[in-house]
């Protein structure tokens, strides 16, 4: 039997993103046919009245509080426990704050997962607010290879032969078919519950950024396959529910490397990024001086930033 709506509930968690949330909330639980998508708001002490909002405009959400920000993985941890306990939820949906995705594009990603019984995990294509594929929606696992690959550019030059640990969208854009890969972003991806109860819930020691990709793994190690599902997009407004850059990706990266596969390519893998990013630093500067556009000086920015963590400066 084809799932259904009861079949799927949605955990969003917010951090002092109130517009963001509205947004979000009124496309997830838009009614359609009469009923709405089950949802989770897990607020993570929140200062910006993001609680009175799910409170007064969106009463039919469940609400679960935080008086502090207890990070991403713990909170999403929070959501999936009320999901499935309260609403017996087969299927749970991670959606971020600053994504707008409605029901029907969920259920969607549910379907795919109903046709093949082994899938643990699926993500969609995720496009940014100017229409352009983001970077970071779905990957493989992080190795020394894999790390040169990214960082070196070797993944570019190749034609994606030689794979990165982030795929390039643009390479399936329009593809019927899901792609299988090592991990889906969390900022929206849908997770089957009986693979969650087979692997457990995400490691609460990544605060933020990282969980989603050792949880993937953790459910690859366990025979379950991941799929990227290019023929469903979403708008992801990447970083609004951040503070800017930050190098706590890259960490997290690097640290899931050192714990699966040693010190030796972790340290290779640090050492390519460091490379690769003082490189993009010093592209993206010296665009910046060539057209004046505010969008390279961020860029530039951005990798000076990550650079500097991955030398040993951050």
């Amino acid at each position: 039997m084809a799932p259904t709506r009861s079949d799927v509930c949605a955990v969003v968690v917010s951090w002092n993103t109130k517009a963001l949330l509205r947004d979000g909330l009124a496309a997830l639980t838009a009614p359609q046919d009469g009923q709405r998508l089950a949802v989770v708001c897990v607020d993570n002490g929140s200062t910006d009245g993001s609680v009175q909002l799910v409170e007064q405009e969106f009463p039919w959400v469940a609400l679960v509080s935080n008086a502090d920000n207890v990070g991403f993985a713990a909170a999403c941890n929070q959501g999936i426990a009320l999901a499935m306990e309260r609403y017996g939820a087969g299927y749970v949906a991670l959606v971020n704050s600053d994504v707008v995705v409605d029901a029907s594009r969920i259920l969607a990603l549910v379907r795919r997962m109903s046709e093949a019984p082994r899938v643990a995990a699926v993500g969609p294509a995720l496009r940014l607010p100017d229409g352009r594929l983001q970077t970071g929606a779905a990957g493989f696992a992080p190795t020394a290879w894999s790390g040169a690959c990214q960082f070196l550019f070797l993944s570019a030059l190749s034609g994606g032969r030689c794979r990165g640990f982030f795929i390039d969208q643009r390479r399936f854009a329009g593809r019927p078919e899901p792609v299988p890969v090592d991990w889906v972003s969390g900022a929206c991806m849908v997770v089957r519950g009986e693979a969650i109860g087979r692997v457990g819930l995400l490691d609460g020691r990544f605060f933020m950024y990282g969980e989603d990709v050792e949880w993937c793994q953790r459910m690859r190690r366990d025979s379950w396959a991941v799929w990227y599902v290019p023929q469903v997009e979403v708008v992801h407004r990447q970083g609004s529910s951040g503070s800017g850059a930050s190098p706590r990706w890259l960490a997290s990266m690097c640290e899931l490397v050192r714990r699966d596969r040693g010190r030796l390519e972790y340290l290779a893998f640090r050492g390519a990024a460091a490379l690769g990013l003082t490189a993009r630093r010093v592209a993206y500067g010296l665009a910046y001086v060539a057209s004046r556009q505010e969008r390279y000086r961020r860029l530039a920015a951005d990798m000076r930033v990550y650079a500097s963590w991955a030398i040993g400066r951050g």
